[in-house]
């Protein structure tokens, strides 16, 4: 590993990133040093105008993410990626930084409002520079508006400029700007670039977005507006391809469809001391093995309390049990008292001596 002392170059990157052997491991102080000078280095190449540089450090630091852990490395990529979009470059390549910057957040920090803005700046790009991809990012923006706490307006936002994009109709965008005045443009990265969307929209006919793209986002949205469960599962069936076939969007929409599973089981059998698994079968509307697979990680999470009485076909709820502070309280005095006991001990030690 360089010293601090010798200046960073490409070279040297490698050898530092590289480094790493069977036989060699690094401490905290190592891991910390190397995060602070890459970080440093990134900063006088952005400052430089750098760009090709600053994606081959990107590219060649990755031996590095794996040994200082997912959460780190996505914050190192995330700080190189920032000074990356500092340098003035072209729409295309911009807007491809800004939609993988939007990935990141959406799936390692789960900020899905950070994440929109950047896939919102990723869909003006590539609206100038490339519109078919505009589609991938205009995805993006209506997954981050669906999986955020439901706010029916937010949803009908998305719902709205998703299809004025898709009939490419620059009314129908003006029209969801006027109706839906706070949900877009209230953000203020949104409401900074949104007169230029619409002045490219009104410069450039935009090219044919595939419009299942689109309808499978729109699908999702009222699949999750309704709590519909059923619906959403549909949505998964009928555009597999759209949804599941894009590894960011499976991600989050397994999550999201776990999510409204629990949900809709909570509903169904909190009005219950016990219940029918067959009845909550004809409720959510899955098969046996499914339900019970799910309220069996929901007892293990303790998301309710009860037991499957797999004798009877019913699933039994407790009431939440009552956390006995008392004993919590005692459990810690006579550990302290254990502490203070061992203190006396070894200081009588040390006297006898």
């Amino acid at each position: 590993m360089s010293t601090a002392s010798e200046p960073m170059t490409m070279r040297r990157v490698e050898d530092m990133v590289c480094h790493k052997s069977e036989d060699h491991q690094y401490t905290e102080e190592e891991l910390k040093e190397c995060e602070d000078r890459l970080v440093e280095f990134a900063k006088k190449l952005s400052a430089e105008g750098n760009v090709a540089d600053l994606r081959k450090l990107i590219v060649i630091t990755r031996p590095f993410y794996d040994v200082i852990g997912r959460a780190k490395a996505s914050k190192l990529i995330r700080v190189l990626m920032e000074y990356c979009l500092m340098i003035n470059q072209d729409n295309n390549e911009k807007a491809a930084l800004d939609l993988q910057s939007g990935i990141l957040y959406s799936a390692d920090e789960k900020d899905f409002k950070t994440a929109y803005s950047y896939c919102f700046e990723a869909l003006e790009g590539f609206l100038i520079a490339d519109p078919p991809k505009a589609v991938r990012a205009l995805k993006y923006m209506c997954l981050c508006k669906v999986i955020q706490p439901i706010r029916g307006r937010d949803i009908d936002a998305m719902k709205c400029m998703a299809e004025a994009f898709t009939q490419r109709s620059l009314s129908k965008f003006n029209k969801c700007l006027k109706d839906y005045n706070r949900e877009l443009l209230g953000d203020q990265v949104v409401a900074a670039h949104s007169r230029e969307l619409r002045d490219n929209m009104l410069e450039k006919v935009i090219q044919p977005i595939r419009g299942r793209d689109i309808d499978a986002m729109k699908c999702m949205a009222e699949a999750f507006t309704q709590r519909s469960l059923s619906k959403f599962n549909k949505c998964l069936k009928d555009y597999n391809r759209e949804l599941l076939g894009d590894q960011v969007v499976a991600a989050h929409s397994r999550e999201l469809r776990d999510n409204m599973l629990e949900k809709e089981i909570t509903r169904v059998i909190e009005p219950y001391s016990e219940i029918d698994l067959s009845h909550i079968v004809r409720c959510v509307g899955m098969n046996q093995k499914q339900i019970e697979k799910a309220i069996s990680m929901m007892l293990l999470d303790k998301k309710f309390f009860g037991v499957i009485d797999q004798h009877n076909g019913t699933v039994r709820v407790y009431q939440t049990p009552h956390k006995d502070k008392t004993y919590q309280k005692s459990v810690e005095l006579i550990r302290a008292l254990s502490k203070t006991v061992d203190a006396i001990y070894s200081k009588a030690g040390t006297l006898l001596k």
